[in-house]
């Protein structure tokens, strides 16, 4: 049991340590173009995660995991699907 948390921990920090940068390149916050594949590539595969992920919970055992849980998946599979969609317009700085 220990070693299956150790490895879903290590897997998770990677997940994040690149996921967030990724994200951030998409939504526009970070500018680096050589990313842009990458962030786009990341945010496709999350969004067929999450979708999956979606459908497990609702066909979980418990309303919780059917409910509130679904509802999660849900909204972070639309939002995945929106910065993948999306182009964002970078704001030009003065200075």
């Amino acid at each position: 049991m220990a070693v299956l948390f150790f490895e879903a921990s290590i897997i998770g920090v990677i997940v994040v340590s690149f996921g967030l940068p990724l994200i951030a390149v998409a939504a526009g916050v970070i500018e680096y173009r050589q990313f842009n594949l990458a962030s786009k590539i990341y945010l496709w595969l999350s969004f067929f995660f999450a979708c999956l992920n979606t459908l497990g919970n609702l066909f979980g055992s418990t309303w919780f995991e059917k409910i509130i849980m679904g509802l999660v998946t849900l909204i972070q599979a639309m939002l995945y699907f929106y910065l993948a969609r999306s182009n964002p317009k970078r704001k030009h700085r003065k200075g």
